[in-house]
């Protein structure tokens, strides 16, 4: 008696197994990965919050109107959202007046000429650049310049100096 012949894979249908499997892996590799990057979503690998950050740039009390000219324009080329505003003694005086009108002892301290002139803008992102402020520091008639970066859910509000 002889033995029956084992069966055997045509050599035709190597080929189709052969790409069976490996499309198999791939889906498997991809899987993988779509679960990695949606684990990475879920437990906070997310775009960084944007935050809001006002930035007042004060002015010399002997500024000159060309003085001030320069300093706008310099502003404008820097980013900003909404407009850059100009912010007179007067109007920076009834300000703060406004902000501490709880503490009338403290505001009658404020003369007239207390406060400075500044152009004021907002500016929003994840994070802050000082450079294309750095050349508005520079100029002649700028006394101070200071960011204010507001709070967000997680992180505190603070200031920056550039």
């Amino acid at each position: 008696m002889t033995e029956p012949e084992a069966p055997s894979t045509p050599r035709s249908s190597r080929p189709v197994l052969i790409a069976v499997a490996v499309l198999i892996a791939l889906v498997g590799i991809l899987a993988g990965a779509g679960g990695g990057v949606g684990y990475l979503l879920y437990a906070g690998f997310r775009k960084p919050v944007e935050r809001s950050y006002d930035i007042s740039v004060f002015l010399k009390s002997e500024v000159t109107e060309a003085q001030k000219t320069a300093v706008r324009d310099q502003l404008e080329r820097a980013p900003h959202q909404g407009e850059v505003k100009f912010e007179s003694r007067a109007q920076a005086l009834a300000r703060f007046k406004e902000l501490w009108k709880d503490d009338p002892e403290f505001v009658n301290q404020v003369g007239p000429n207390s406060l400075p002139e500044s152009y004021r803008f907002t500016w929003r992102g994840a994070t802050f650049d000082c450079e294309p402020l750095a050349a508005v520091r520079k100029l002649p008639g700028v006394n101070d310049l200071v960011i204010v970066m507001y709070p967000t859910k997680n992180e505190p509000a603070g200031s920056i100096r550039c």
